[in-house]
């Protein structure tokens, strides 16, 4: 690969391929490097992730009705001061993207956590509409702090459930959804500029259009003839 990205600039001056196609060629190889590899070992660190934040939920689940009022809040609080030190930790030093995928998926589980929690210690009323739109615009900068894939999914899918839960169950329009759609666009975008042909870009190509489609029903409410 190196040998043939080092060719490119005499290929050009030739006028064998045009600069464009070099740009292309550099393209398609990053994105070739990308998938090699690291893409294995964060997929499966951040399932590891994602089961670590589900089992601390609930084991805090299994014994919360054991605990005091003092107990359970310092129980919510610690955490989440936790795992904000960690994706601060992941962001000033600059340390590798599994890092941050792994710190970033943790917080984000555990902010939904802390909201439930926080709610059922102070019986705080609510409804699962608004609890998916507080948990979701309170972790959307996460993915552009950490720059994370994963995090990138994780909004995408729980905005998607959000819109379902407000437009199909709740009967209301779920504008929120827009917004929150129009956050993540940047970064798509970002990743089809830089990545086009990587296995992840892919998966955003699919993505994006699939929670479109889900959700467009949604906004339908009252329009039952069209």
């Amino acid at each position: 690969m190196s040998s043939i990205i080092k060719d490119l600039p005499e290929l050009i001056s030739h006028n064998i391929i045009s600069e464009q196609t070099a740009k292309d060629i550099e393209r398609y190889y990053a994105a070739k490097k990308e998938d090699q590899g690291s893409n294995t070992l964060m997929i499966f660190g951040s399932i590891g992730a994602i089961l670590v934040g589900l089992g601390i939920i609930l084991i805090f689940a299994h014994n919360w009705d054991n605990f005091s009022k003092t107990v359970k809040t310092l129980l919510v609080i610690a955490p989440l001061l936790l795992c904000q030190a960690a994706a601060g930790y992941a962001i000033f030093k600059n340390k590798s993207q599994l890092f941050k995928d792994i710190a970033g998926i943790l917080l984000f589980f555990t902010v939904g956590s802390s909201i439930a929690l926080v709610a059922q210690i102070y019986n705080i009323p609510g409804d699962l509409e608004g609890y998916l739109l507080s948990w979701t615009l309170l972790c959307m900068p996460l993915m552009y702090l950490l720059r994370s894939n994963m995090l990138a999914f994780l909004h995408l899918g729980f905005i998607t459930y959000y819109a379902v839960v407000a437009g199909y169950f709740e009967t209301e329009r779920p504008w929120p959804y827009l917004l929150l759609l129009g956050a993540f666009i940047p970064f798509y975008l970002r990743r089809l500029k830089e990545y086009p042909f990587g296995r992840i870009t892919s998966l955003f190509n699919l993505l994006f259009p699939l929670s479109l489609i889900i959700t467009l029903g949604a906004f339908l409410a009252g329009v039952g003839e069209f």
